[in-house]
Parts: C-alpha cells; structure tokens; sequence
C-alpha cells in the first residue's frame, strides 16, 4: 500500500513539474542595461521563442496594459518572471523559475537545493545593485 501512495505521489509531482516546463512564462527586465540585454539576446537564440516572452521594464504602455500586477513594484530592481496563471517571481527566484523552461534545467535544479535560496537571492541582490557599475553601462 505504501509503496503506491509513493507512486501515485511521485507521478503527481511529475506532471506538475513538466507543467512548469511546458509553461509560457513572461519576462520583465531592464532594458537599458547592456548586461541584461545581451543576456535576454542569448535566452532568444537558445530558447523557443513561442514559449518565453521578453518584455522592456520601460515600455510603459506593455507594463500597464499587460501586467498591471507589476505597476506597484520597483521594476528597476529585479527581473521577473511571470507564469501565465498570474504568478510573479522576482529577482533570485524569476532566475531559477526562467532556467525550469530552458535547456539549463540541470541548472535550475542545482537552484533548488537547500540554502542555495538565501545564497542566491543575496548574489542576486549585489549584481543587481551593481549591475551599471560592473561595465553594464546604460545601453
């Protein structure tokens, strides 16, 4: 009896973890930061474009119109990432969530161990304080 409740526990962790792989997602990032836009052009070269959509933390009227949820957050400070059930994730965990839809999967699951969430939200936080004053110059 155990070992089928861990089958059947183990089949529904499965399907909704290829549900989030098979998940459009919808990424928020800065614009006029070189680092960030290089970055977003090597996702678009590796990634399928029907699946993850970039969108300018600047562009006003996309940010209104689309994602109303994100107007009251301080885009300038994180990127996120947004699933197309609503759900917002931002700065260290917009970064793990993006990698579960690309082929750095093995990546995103190294992101999911234990204490590496207070570490990389901390890494996060400094680049993303940084970010202009390590060569990510205004683009």
């Amino acid at each position: 009896m155990t070992l089928r409740v861990i089958k059947i526990v183990s089949f529904l962790g499965a399907t909704r973890l290829i549900g989030l792989f098979n998940q459009e997602l919808n990424v928020i990032y800065d614009g006029s930061c070189k680092f960030c836009v290089s970055t977003v052009n090597r996702f678009r070269r590796i990634i399928r474009s029907d699946m993850i959509c970039f969108t300018d933390s600047h562009d006003e009227f996309t940010i209104k119109n689309e994602f109303p949820a994100l107007l009251s957050r301080d885009l300038d400070s994180a990127m996120y990432v947004i699933e197309r059930n609503g759900r917002i994730y931002s700065g260290f965990f917009a970064v793990r969530r993006l990698f579960l839809g690309t082929p750095f999967i093995l990546l995103a699951f190294l992101l999911y161990l234990p204490g590496l969430s207070g570490i990389g939200t901390h890494l996060y936080n400094w680049f993303a304080c940084h970010r202009r004053d390590l060569s990510c110059a205004r683009a």
